[in-house]
């Protein structure tokens, strides 16, 4: 049998070991939600033309508030999670055409 400090212990250190890793399985898991989006499948989800689409990458250049993408070589990628919090955030209105 365990003595209580031994117990105590032994909860301490698994804690410690394991807290960083059950942070790490909770990042990956959320990381597995998101999608990556093309200029294209952004505009088609926000109901804006690639145009604007590519206006607010060019605006990031120059702002900490840009949209948030990733840029792979030629390719630009746009985390679905981030670009709808960063519209939450009062960053871009957007409009769909005709409005």
């Amino acid at each position: 049998m365990f003595e209580p400090q031994e117990i105590d212990s032994l909860a301490g250190l698994l804690a410690e070991r394991l807290l960083p890793v059950f942070k790490e399985m909770a990042r990956v898991e959320a990381d597995k939600e998101d999608r990556w989006l093309t200029p294209d499948q952004l505009a088609t989800l926000l109901s804006v033309k690639k145009a604007q689409v590519y206006a607010w990458v060019n605006e990031s250049k120059n702002s900490k508030d840009g949209i948030p993408f990733l840029k792979s070589g030629k390719f630009l990628r746009f985390s679905e999670k981030e670009v709808l919090q960063w519209m939450r955030n009062g960053k871009k209105k957007c409009m769909r055409e005709g409005d």
